[in-house]
């Protein structure tokens, strides 16, 4: 009888010890189906390799950042020379990245991205701004921009007369709304409003901090008609701050090294399936007549609906 009792013991104190197990190994499963994006940055500096993409060095002039939204990695960059650089993008697996190196803006791109980037840059970017001298903004459409720069009517003017005239700098943005230039501006100028694209100016019109010079010289502007200054003008009621939504790289957007469903598959099968035999012995063995201890079975009845409680919570907790 003593012996039957020793192995009614062992019986019950296995499915204990393998309910312990299941509950490490599904963190240690949880564990191992993410992780950060790991960078590394080529010798010369001119290659940054991550995120299953490889992002080369992009030149560019007089492009500054003006983000909507920015998405920090986890994981930054370690050169040689000891420094470490955070890594940035417009979101999560972009076509492009930057780092900030002594203050100074430095992109990566991959080859779409480089397309796309030049083509912006060369004028065919589709968001466009108006900016006030207090620095607040407001969006003008692309179709405004296109009948600005169709304008036939111009007009030769001195750029002195236009230092004390109210006036709207235009920025285009690139595709994610994150990089932008000075795309020209445009002048209330008597009961005229004059567009100037600055890509069409010489440098010497610019100082040296490049932006527009009002010291001496002549340019030529187009005169809108009325649809354009209407436009305008509306925008320029509606001008506010543009503000920046920082976002940060965790275990939701994290590199999964399994897939997702098989995950879930497993957290389903670990945390609600193997637990119910052990809820059905701890619930169905105490009625049989020769069990001296019942209650040993009803604690492991306790510790089985415990565990799918639990269960039930790192799953919430791994949605949120």
């Amino acid at each position: 009888m003593k012996r039957d009792k020793k192995f009614l013991k062992k019986t019950y104190i296995l499915p204990v010890i393998i309910i312990l197990l299941a509950q490490l190994l599904s963190v240690f499963a949880f564990a191992d189906t993410k992780q950060f994006v790991n960078w590394t940055l080529s010798l010369d500096g001119e290659v940054i390799e991550g995120n299953g993409k490889m992002y080369t060095k992009y030149g560019y002039t007089d492009v500054m950042l003006d983000a909507d939204d920015v998405y920090q990695y986890a994981n930054g960059i370690s050169p040689s020379s000891g420094e470490a650089y955070r890594v940035y993008a417009p979101a999560n697996d972009t076509e492009f990245i930057w780092i900030v190196r002594s203050d100074e803006l430095e992109i990566y791109a991959t080859d779409k991205g480089r397309t796309e980037l030049d083509s912006f840059i060369g004028g065919e970017g589709g968001i466009f701004r108006i900016v006030g001298d207090a620095h607040q903004k407001s969006a003008i459409d692309k179709s405004c921009v296109e009948s600005m720069r169709g304008a036939t009517s111009t007009l030769d003017i001195d750029v002195r007369e236009l230092r004390a005239v109210d006036s709207y700098e235009i920025y285009a943005y690139d595709a994610t709304d994150t990089l932008a230039y000075k795309y020209g501006a445009v002048f209330f100028y008597g009961d005229e409003l004059l567009f100037v694209r600055y890509s069409e100016l010489s440098n010497n019109c610019f100082d040296a901090d490049g932006n527009f010079s009002f010291r001496s010289g002549t340019v030529t502007m187009k005169i809108l008609d009325g649809e354009s200054t209407s436009q305008i003008k509306l925008a320029g009621e509606n001008m506010s701050y543009r503000s920046t939504a920082h976002h940060y790289e965790n275990f939701s957007d994290a590199t999964p090294d399994i897939p997702k469903a098989f995950f879930w598959m497993c957290c389903l099968a670990v945390g609600f399936v193997l637990p119910l035999p052990m809820l059905g012995l701890g619930l169905l063995m105490p009625r049989l007549k020769f069990l001296s201890r019942p209650r040993a079975w009803y604690w492991l009845a306790v510790l089985a609906a415990l565990w799918i409680v639990l269960s039930a919570v790192l799953m919430v907790l791994l949605l949120i």
